[in-house]
């Protein structure tokens, strides 16, 4: 693994990502954007969870550098929503896993 891994990672992130798209990526939990995904806005759903499973891989090869990198349930959430607590305010579409919660 190298540093290439992570940028390749980011840059297919980057390659779904649309400025004014209806889907964002968070976690599930704590509402948290992480990186790769932070501040980025995905137009469909399915862009969006291609993007959560690069997140989550991303991640995944990041904790090889750093094991104290935090770990996060990553879904697909409609950005109409709002941008607050995920509690009660947004509803998950899609897990990272592919699955689906809550519909």
């Amino acid at each position: 693994m190298s540093g290439r891994d992570l940028s390749r990672l980011r840059r297919a992130v980057e390659a779904v990502a649309s400025p004014d798209g209806d889907y964002l990526v968070r976690c599930a939990r704590t509402g948290v954007r992480p990186v790769p995904v932070a501040g980025r806005r995905f137009r469909s759903r399915s862009h969006a969870v291609v993007a959560a499973r690069l997140a989550s891989r991303f991640r995944a090869r990041l904790r090889r550098y750093d094991p104290e990198t935090a770990v996060y349930d990553l879904v697909v959430c409609d950005a109409g929503a709002g941008d607050g607590n995920p509690a009660g305010r947004r509803r998950p579409v899609t897990t990272a896993s592919g699955g689906t919660d809550g519909e």
